[in-house]
């Protein structure tokens, strides 16, 4: 996919007048992006795209957490003893839940 502002992805901009319409093109031509600017005074002015390029979103990064780094959760424990007691407890949780359907009838006396 072609970047914002470029030959292939130009910008489309919406003004009212032609003044307006000046001051959105040196803002472009200053940061050197391709653009369509059309003047429509009936219409809403639409300047989304160089918004877009103005203020670029930052990038998601991502925590790496260690096996021995605090768990993230606040408890203050290690984050490899979290995971192992959630795995232990659902593990038991499993066994409590299945051994009575896996356990042979013993008669009453």
């Amino acid at each position: 996919m072609a970047k914002l502002g470029t030959e292939k992805k130009p910008a489309i901009v919406r003004v009212q007048n032609e003044h307006r319409g000046e001051e959105i093109a040196s803002i472009f031509d200053k940061n050197g992006w391709k653009f369509i600017l059309g003047i429509e005074p009936d219409k809403p002015e639409d300047i989304s795209d160089l918004e877009k390029l103005l203020n670029p979103p930052k990038p998601v990064q991502s925590i790496k957490i260690g096996r021995n780094d605090p768990c993230p959760c606040g408890s203050g424990k290690k984050y490899n003893l979290q995971i192992f007691e959630k795995k232990a407890a659902t593990a038991s949780l499993y066994l409590r839940v299945s051994f009575p359907y896996d356990a042979p009838e013993v008669p009453l006396p």
